[in-house]
């Protein structure tokens, strides 16, 4: 997730918000834990298990269905090789296969051979 969360932001953002978005998403992430951790206390305290249970299946739910809303990015910072600016029909977005791809590839660099168990 934190891959795909940073190449989403940083495809939105361009030199002068990229702080913004990166702090908006940030806070939304780090309040998630706060949030999580007040609804724990307050359903196991007060409720059986199974509505924990319950309440995290229908996070989990509402969570995967705003993710199929979020909409293709567009780039429009600069490349910085050559200084152009990148843009929505220059070929930069990636499709899903190529990114399980380079996911793939990433996954079998000999630098990465440490953090397997």
């Amino acid at each position: 997730m934190q891959p795909a969360s940073g190449n989403y932001i940083s495809d939105c953002a361009n030199e002068e918000n990229k702080g913004f978005y990166f702090a908006l998403f940030w806070s939304f992430y780090m309040g998630s834990q706060v949030f999580g951790n007040i609804l724990a206390a307050f359903l196991l305290g007060n409720f059986p298990e199974q509505y924990f249970v319950f309440a995290l299946t229908v996070c989990l739910g509402a969570s995967c269905a705003l993710l199929f809303l979020l909409k293709k990015p567009y780039i429009h910072h600069q490349d910085q090789s050559d200084g152009k600016v990148v843009g929505e029909g220059d070929g930069q977005n990636a499709t899903l296969k190529e990114g399980v791809l380079k996911l793939w590839t990433l996954n079998k660099d000999r630098r990465f051979i440490y953090i397997i168990p």
